[in-house]
């Protein structure tokens, strides 16, 4: 493993591992009281939120409009 700095796609990466973690593991701990529906579902749409910014914030100028904005 390395100590560099993430660049965007590995954080994006990261991001997306999390989300599909989250997708797996809740159910099991909303079947065993670990954890709420609508705090698992509140907390998987704020990572999908995180992610839509992301994407968002860091596409290619081209993709942005022309103010690059």
């Amino acid at each position: 493993m390395t100590t560099d700095k993430p660049n965007r796609q590995a954080q994006l990466s990261e991001l997306e591992r999390e989300l599909k973690m989250r997708q797996r593991v809740y159910p099991n701990w909303i079947k065993q009281g670990r954890l709420d529906r609508d705090t698992a579902n509140f907390r998987i749409a704020c990572l999908i939120e995180v992610i839509e910014d992301f994407k968002a914030r860091h596409a290619p100028a081209a993709q942005q409009g022309s103010l690059g904005i």
